[in-house]
């Protein structure tokens, strides 16, 4: 495709998400953005009204469809259940399984992510977290259901923790090989998503550690 096949609203996208891959968000300005989409600043005024503008629909564009398909997963899950509580199998896979495809289908927008949390300006991060705070919810309650006896405030801590190990997955499954000196190798995106929900559901399962007490001798 060329780029006269594009729309200008979409190609200041692609050019967006390559440059803030490979500089940095803060870094990039809009006339790099811009000389990059064979545009000018006032197509980006008028598409994107900002440069904050152009930020939200670089994120929008990729993470709008991979929670949609997170949330449809979860609902078959839910389905499946009936009146019963959804298995916590089916609840970290439709959450890990959509995320490890899309890390395969854009590498760009990976780095994006992961170059966020070197960001000078939190702003960019906070707009980015705030894309996921609907579906958040909705992982809440099935987790809930799901596990009666954990904690709320550990759920939140047990769902962090595997968007860490996600990130890392993501960004080094190929250090496997060179940590285990060659005994251990990537295998393939559904072999590393089955590694990664089963490692998550032991966590997700695991008995809370009881907290040791503070307080002194009275």
């Amino acid at each position: 495709m060329t780029p006269d096949d594009k729309s200008t609203r979409d190609r200041l996208i692609d050019a967006a998400e390559l440059l803030f891959a490979d500089q940095g968000i803060e870094a990039t300005s809009l006339r790099d953005v811009t000389a990059k989409a064979g545009a000018n600043i006032a197509s980006v005024n008028y598409y994107f009204q900002s440069k904050d503008g152009l930020v939200q629909a670089v994120y929008e564009r990729r993470i709008a469809p991979l929670n949609e398909e997170r949330l449809r997963l979860l609902d078959l899950a839910e389905r499946a259940a009936a009146d019963r509580p959804p298995s916590l199998e089916a609840i970290v896979e439709s959450f890990v399984e959509p995320s490890i495809r899309f890390c395969a289908s854009h590498p760009n927008f990976m780095r994006v992510a992961g170059r966020l949390q070197f960001e000078p300006n939190l702003e960019f991060r906070s707009r980015f977290i705030m894309q996921f705070q609907e579906i958040a919810k909705r992982y809440e309650a099935a987790l809930r259901r799901a596990l009666p006896d954990i904690p709320v405030e550990d759920l939140f801590w047990r769902m962090h923790f595997l968007i860490g190990a996600m990130i890392h997955t993501w960004s080094n499954a190929c250090d496997v090989e060179l940590v285990s000196r060659g005994k251990y190798r990537f295998s393939g995106d559904a072999d590393m998503a089955k590694r990664l929900i089963d490692f998550a559901v032991a966590g997700m399962r695991a008995p809370v550690a009881k907290k040791k007490s503070t307080g002194g001798k009275g």
